[in-house]
């Protein structure tokens, strides 16, 4: 996953911009790790968008 336009736009302070869904939330949001971090962040669903399994994948 990544952050969408919105979730940029809204998480100034967000270094990176890309990482892994771990988990749902109750609600509408998603326990995402981002890339360099070591703790899980809940993210709304709004803010992030998938990314396809070849632009994911280094080669």
């Amino acid at each position: 996953m990544r952050l969408s336009s919105l979730g940029e736009e809204r998480s100034k302070k967000t270094i990176s911009k890309t990482g892994v869904i771990v988990g749902k939330t109750r609600g509408a949001g998603y326990y995402v790790l981002l890339d360099g971090n070591v703790t899980k962040s809940i993210l709304h669903c709004t803010y992030i968008e998938p990314v396809s399994d070849q632009a994911a994948r280094p080669t």
